[in-house]
């Protein structure tokens, strides 16, 4: 007996058969997802559970969730069903899915079954006219092409589903004795995803690693100590990677490095296909310059009237000569932003905004984005054509490390992905004191204990060293500072509403100073640090302008502002009353000033030589004097004025400072802290720390084909969106 034929809105099904039509017309699908629909029409409106389906459907296969999605995925797209709104099947998440569409069953197949070796006995009917038989020829031709060209539908879809590579996932793992770099986005993928390049670091310092993904080993290539924030040529034959502050570009087969240009902060480059790489670190905004070399030239500015404070890691879309970034809108590099979009074939078109609160972008396929908002990597479909997102951000990796406020992650145009999961943090907390002890060997050993109190970014040392300023980036839009008791671990809310940034104590530990801005350029605004009295508002121009140091005297607050001619400069404020005037102004950018404990000494940081380096300038006849051979930045003092501390990486440096601003030929190393920064120093001695809040794993994961999951997870293309 014949299973009668279930039918839903203009589509039919036959069970025996296994056939689903429309309007007579077969369907072609693969015999497993016509399996999964014939379960789900026969328990209409129940939710079947996602492993029964696949127990009926797979049977004694070993699968996972995801060839049940894509099943469901491909059923709903012969369908025409939209997942969001669905007509026909329903997803209930973590649970299975449910037809929602009535179902009717059609009347059996009736027709007399003939025994073996019998000739079949029809009914007498009234005589029928030879001329029927041409009457009917056009329909039955029609038929048969229809049916014939199904046929021939169904075998071409069937061999692209053949072909189509499986979506893979493997591991990377860093050259043993390394691990991977946590200054920076640390990957690249080849465009074509056939290469994977990292930088990797030890004891000696960082370089660039290769690995062919047809191969397990990895091959260090020559020439790039000191390299971070890799990235691929077109072609992928080439990488191009920021080291001892410079911009340059490498032969993977091998020879010797390029230098292209200066770049101080190793903040993201893209290489288009026009062999141009366009770049960050070099200024505030995004910089352009040939991939053969010549001269660069700025590509965008930084908009302060808008908040704008730096522009970093750039992102291409080649088919729509389209610019994506990351529009900083904080003064600490690592303090987020928004993602935007510009045209470069009209420079008169509107930047527009793709994302808001999010960290850094890439392309992963020509209709979608992948971008982190913190630890969360989170991807979306893309419309070109507009130059905007077309769908809500989904979630699909959480924990992802983050490494100079950017996550760490890379795409490739071919639809594969690779990204770094943080490391679990355990019981450590966020804060910690530590004390230099002389060890066995001459050496140094951490010994320190926890210093209570919630993690903050951008944290600044109270001059007794019992408190600390910091900003709580929990609501990325309105980032508040608060201050923390490191020795009860009690906080209090310091500013309210806006945005705000760049802590600095006075001397006493009364007040504290902040750059805020409520539309507009930062300003620097003071406030009593126990007093819920608002907060005064000191200086402001046309430009940004972040505070830094107070003079021992509590006399001249030094603070940051920007040039368009010089970059960042320092300059000081008298805070009895009296006009702002110039300190350190060159062609460079000039940072991070902290004030001797005598007054006398302010040190800095500048890349003045193309990297940071530290500085002092000698107040009473504006001397300078260089400090660090080695890169250098974030200054400060110990309290009797001896030593000035700083960090170069992960290394925790120091060299001795006399009265009049001489110092010792070479800085020596204090320590060495793979995942924390130091903050500064209290009259003890002891120097607070804090540790990364998602520093990077050990291995990485790369999905290939990662594109269609994507899709699958996102729901249908922009195409077929409403408008």
């Amino acid at each position: 007996m014949r299973s009668p034929e279930l039918a839903f809105g203009p589509f039919v099904f036959d069970p025996n058969s296994r056939l689903l039509k429309r309007d007579g017309v077969d369907l072609p699908l693969p015999p497993r997802v016509l399996a999964v629909l014939e379960v789900l029409l026969r328990r209409a409106g129940d939710v079947v559970p996602r492993q029964e389906l696949i127990d009926s459907v797979w049977k004694d296969a070993f699968v996972t969730d995801t060839s049940l999605a894509e099943a469901v995925s491909l059923l709903r797209q012969t369908l025409g069903d939209d997942p969001q709104t669905p007509a026909y099947i329903q997803t209930f998440h973590r649970r299975g899915y449910r037809f929602v569409a009535p179902v009717a069953e059609t009347g059996a197949n009736t027709s007399p079954t003939v025994a073996a070796g019998e000739p079949a006995t029809l009914p007498v009917t009234e005589r029928v006219e030879p001329s029927i038989g041409r009457q009917l020829m056009p329909w039955s031709i029609a038929i048969a092409s229809a049916i014939l060209a199904a046929i021939a539908v169904r075998e071409a879809v069937l061999d692209r589903q053949a072909v189509d590579p499986p979506v893979t996932r493997f591991e990377i793992a860093p050259v043993p004795g390394t691990q991977f770099d946590n200054r920076a986005p640390a990957f690249a993928l080849a465009p074509d995803a056939t290469r994977v390049a990292w930088a990797g670091c030890d004891g000696a310092g960082c370089r660039l690693y290769v690995r062919e993904l047809g191969r397990l080993e990895a091959t260090a290539i020559a020439g790039t100590e000191g390299a971070a924030s890799p990235f691929f040529s077109p072609d992928g034959r080439a990488l191009g990677f920021f080291a001892a502050g410079r911009l340059k570009k490498v032969a993977i087969a091998g020879g010797t490095p390029v230098t292209l240009a200066d770049a101080a902060d190793p903040l993201g480059a893209v290489w288009t296909p026009d062999d141009e790489i366009i770049f960050a670190g070099a200024a505030p905004g995004l910089t352009l310059i040939p991939a053969s070399g010549g001269e660069a030239a700025a590509l965008t500015v930084p908009r302060a009237a808008d908040g704008e404070v730096r522009h970093a890691w750039p992102a291409y879309y080649a088919g729509a000569k389209l610019l994506l970034f990351t529009v900083g809108g904080t003064p600490e590099v690592d303090g987020g932003g928004r993602v935007d979009a510009l045209r470069l074939d009209s420079r008169r078109a509107p930047r527009t905004t793709l994302a808001g609160a999010a960290d850094r972008v890439e392309v992963v396929a020509d209709d979608l984005l992948v971008f982190s908002r913190g630890s969360d990597l989170q991807a979306a479909a893309f419309d070109s054509r507009r130059g905007e997102i077309s769908s809500a951000p989904q979630t699909i990796l959480s924990n992802v490390a983050v490494s100079a406020g950017a996550g760490q992650f890379a795409a490739a145009r071919a639809g594969a992905l690779i990204a770094l999961t943080a490391a679990a943090a355990g019981d450590r907390p966020p804060l910690f004191w530590w004390t230099p002890v002389a060890s066995a060997d001459g050496g140094t050993i951490p010994s320190g204990n926890a210093a209570r109190g919630r993690d903050l970014d951008g944290l600044a040392l109270s001059p007794d060293g019992r408190r600390a300023a910091g900003i709580d980036r929990s609501d990325a839009a309105r980032p508040d500072i608060w201050i923390v008791d490191l020795e009860r671990g009690t906080a209090s809310r310091m500013t309210h509403g806006g945005i705000n940034g760049a802590p600095v104590w006075h001397p006493s530990g009364a007040r504290a100073f902040f750059a805020a801005r409520d539309g507009g350029p930062f300003a620097i605004h003071v406030r009593d640090a126990d007093s819920p009295a608002p907060a005064v508002r000191l200086y402001g121009n046309t430009e940004h302008a972040f505070p830094s140091a107070v003079s021992p005297d509590g006399s001249l607050l030094a603070f940051i502002a920007r040039a368009p001619a010089t970059g960042f400069d320092v300059w000081t404020l008298p805070l009895a009353g009296g006009p702002a005037e110039p300190l350190i102004r060159t062609p460079f950018d000039d940072v991070a000033a902290v004030f001797s404990p005598d007054g006398r000494l302010v040190a800095y940081q500048s890349n003045d030589g193309g990297r940071w380096e530290i500085y002092v300038h000698h107040r009473p006849d504006g001397r300078r004097l260089t400090v660090s051979t080695d890169g250098g930045s974030a200054p400060f003092w110990s309290t009797d004025g001896r030593w000035l501390f700083f960090s170069a990486g992960a290394r925790l440096m120091r060299s001795a400072i006399g009265a009049n601003g001489s110092t010792a030929a070479t800085p020596e190393l204090v320590a060495t802290f793979p995942d924390a920064v130091p903050i500064g120093i209290d009259a003890s001695g002891r120097i607070l720390l804090r540790r990364h809040p998602h520093l990077p794993g050990s291995t990485a994961v790369i999905t290939l084909q990662s594109a269609r999951e994507l899709r699958q997870l996102i729901g249908p293309r922009p195409e077929a969106m409403p408008r």
